[in-house]
């Protein structure tokens, strides 16, 4: 199965319009003037940290930001550090190379849950999000096909969602909105019930990550993120 990741600046955060970096496990990706190419994901030894890193530097961009795994456990912790003044902005995030959420009908997914610590109290739009890739017609695809539009990842934005004493749970929170495809909608509950009634099919990607980043720009200030307890899909991941 081919995931690839595609992580994606807002409008007038890190670019005048949406810009992109991808990467592919089985094999690299088609480069184009809004992809950038990830570098393969790191190996991981049994029972230690599963959670994958990217980050500007890693991937070959002009953009800053570090993520660093500081636990071997299987849920982290992992810094994201955006502290550096970095003029193009900074990104850094996490993933989980194999899941049961891929490919998982929306109504059951029972985990979309983690721990975060930022140094900075002031979180905005688009600081730190989980983003979930979801696929329409139920053939498996991320939509749309070209990746173009990254309001078709499910985003649980932390500005949105902050959670419980830094424990952000998507599934479990009623107040917790998500964004998807240019709407808000008041919780998880409320978003799957929408979109399955127009979309019965519709379920997460097989050819995509689900992922947690952080992103700023120069004017944001330095920050770092620390996060753990990472939990995607269902029980188990």
């Amino acid at each position: 199965m081919r995931h690839t990741l595609v992580h994606t600046a807002l409008v007038a955060v890190f670019a005048a319009t949406a810009t992109m970096a991808s990467f592919a496990v089985a094999a690299p990706p088609t480069n184009s003037a809004v992809a950038e190419p990830f570098a393969a994901p790191p190996a991981t030894a049994p029972g230690k940290n599963k959670l994958l890193c990217f980050d500007g530097p890693s991937e070959d961009t002009d953009r800053g930001g570090l993520c660093r795994r500081v636990g071997r456990g299987a849920m982290g912790p992992v810094i994201l550090d955006l502290t550096a003044d970095d003029p193009e902005g900074s990104f850094a995030g996490v993933y989980y190379q194999e899941s049961k959420i891929f490919g998982a009908a929306l109504d059951d997914i029972k985990q979309l849950r983690f721990h975060y610590k930022a140094t900075d109290d002031e979180i905005v739009e688009g600081n730190l999000s989980l983003n979930i890739p979801i696929d329409l017609d139920g053939d498996g695809a991320f939509e749309p096909e070209d990746a173009a539009n990254p309001e078709q990842y499910a985003k649980v934005d932390v500005f949105y969602c902050p959670g419980t004493d830094g424990v952000v749970d998507a599934i479990e929170d009623d107040e917790c909105v998500i964004l998807y495809d240019g709407d808000e909608y008041e919780n998880w509950d409320a978003f799957v019930e929408a979109l399955v009634e127009e979309f019965p099919e519709a379920r997460v990607a097989t050819d995509r990550f689900a992922f947690i980043m952080a992103r700023r720009m120069l004017d944001d200030g330095p920050a770092s993120y620390r996060v753990n307890a990472v939990k995607i899909g269902k029980p188990g991941r």
